[in-house]
């Protein structure tokens, strides 16, 4: 004959309230800023600048080398997320962005301006004899473009974005 054995659990109200440790979350503002092919486009002009301009050259940790290194895929940098083809970084890395793209356009300005380009028939073209752009005027205008779409993109497209660590 097998007696039947009833456990009872133990159970103490206190225990429910008890800490349990939870995975920490961490949140981050980070900023939109654009098309994965937009950014992209501003990387090149910027390293094809640099290939000239050694005097400029940045930290290994700028942001630029940060986004030039994940969207080339070679690394993941923190700070700079790319998620369904559009681009973010974190927000306290926006303002060393913006002295990147000043720079940008600064030289965009100085290498193309009215100065060395004449009119010829319809099309402006540049003048013999100055010297060669580091940028095509093509390149230059699309970044021209891009960059006046991001500068009010900065301040509206703050998201937040929470990862588990």
């Amino acid at each position: 004959m097998s007696a039947a054995i009833q456990i009872e659990r133990l159970h103490n109200p206190a225990w429910n309230s008890r800490f349990r440790p939870r995975p920490s979350e961490m949140k981050l503002d980070v900023v939109r800023l654009g098309s994965e092919y937009d950014i992209a486009h501003i990387c090149r002009v910027w390293q094809r600048v640099m290939l000239f301009k050694f005097d400029c050259l940045p930290d290994d940790l700028d942001v630029m080398w940060s986004l030039a290194d994940v969207l080339l895929g070679n690394f993941s940098r923190p700070g700079v997320y790319v998620s369904e083809a559009v681009v973010s970084i974190d927000r306290k890395l926006i303002e060393e962005f913006r002295q990147q793209v000043d720079f940008i356009w600064d030289h965009l300005c100085e290498e193309h301006n009215d100065d060395l380009y004449e009119l010829v028939g319809d099309n402006w073209e540049r003048i013999e004899g100055v010297r060669a752009p580091i940028v095509s005027i093509e390149d230059a205008n699309r970044a021209h473009d891009i960059i006046m779409a991001l500068y009010p993109s900065w301040a509206e497209n703050v998201v937040q974005i929470r990862e588990s660590a």
